[in-house]
């Protein structure tokens, strides 16, 4: 009788240890979203998406700017990072922070578009991405001002 209860301590132990960190070993295997609503980097991104939602589309809008701004790490690329690397690594460029904030307002169904021009600092001319809603800014990066060339990425 002994024996049978440590087996099956043991047998459950495993399971509840795989089931719990079986997520956790999946994120190194796969290198699309598509067809990967199990992935635990995936799944992660979904929930902290929708702990981000507010009362209001402007109040999920600033949620998630904020959440983005305190969260990632500027880090010029160039070219555009996949979303997986985005979320794991937190780093990237304004393109990145867009792709992220793109996906996190499309989880609190807020579609946006991306648009390029220039980030003027001190004077200086920079391209640039950004995000827009309705016609509104969507950008976490600080530009003195901001001149909208046409949609779409560089």
């Amino acid at each position: 009788m002994k024996k049978t209860i440590i087996i099956d301590c043991a047998i459950l132990f495993f399971i509840l240890t795989t089931v719990v960190f079986a997520k956790t070993y999946v994120v190194h295997e796969v290198d699309s979203v598509k067809n990967s609503s199990t992935i635990f980097w995936y799944n992660d991104l979904n929930d902290v998406s929708k702990s981000l939602q507010g009362n209001t589309t402007n109040e999920t809008i600033n949620n998630i700017m904020f959440y983005v701004q305190e969260n990632m790490n500027y880090k010029f690329y160039w070219h555009k990072q996949p979303l997986k690397q985005i979320w794991i690594s937190m780093e990237g460029d304004c393109t990145d922070s867009s792709t992220l904030i793109k996906y996190m307002l499309k989880e609190n169904n807020i579609k946006t578009y991306y648009v390029h021009g220039y980030c003027y600092v001190e004077e200086e001319k920079y391209k640039h991405d950004w995000l827009e809603y309705k016609g509104n800014t969507i950008d976490i990066h600080y530009c003195d001002k901001l001149v909208k060339h046409g949609r779409g990425i560089w």
